[in-house]
């Protein structure tokens, strides 16, 4: 069974609560306020904004640095297959085992950057 408040307990305790007053008003809800939560919100824009551009910077970098190298891959390639071409041209005996090692060594690359990128993981 309930019982009421015990006898002698004395005031209700939210009747000793501080009543708001014009001091924690002006304090709480004043212009100065309205203006720091603006700071704020500007504040927070503006790392919002500048982290969206270093990454944006970042990917763009990142991008450029793949297309770097697959055209020096591509330029490498071109050349040593011209190479074989010139040499197959020639007609020499070494033509033939020039484009093997060319292939053999294509292929070690390849593995190794399959390796390398295996190793990361």
């Amino acid at each position: 069974m309930k019982r009421g408040r015990r006898k002698g307990s004395g005031v209700k305790s939210s009747i000793n609560r501080e009543q708001p007053t014009d001091t924690r008003h002006k304090l709480l809800h004043s212009h100065r306020d309205s203006r720091m939560v603006r700071l704020r919100q500007l504040i927070l824009a503006l790392k919002k904004e500048q982290a969206t551009a270093q990454r944006n910077m970042l990917v763009e970098e990142r991008k450029a640095c793949r297309d770097e190298k697959k055209r020096k891959d591509y330029d490498k390639a071109i050349h040593e297959s011209n190479d074989v071409l010139a040499a197959l041209e020639q007609d020499d005996g070494n033509a033939w085992t020039l484009a093997d090692n060319y292939l053999s060594a294509r292929k070690a690359e390849i593995e190794s950057q399959i390796a390398t990128k295996n190793n990361q993981l």
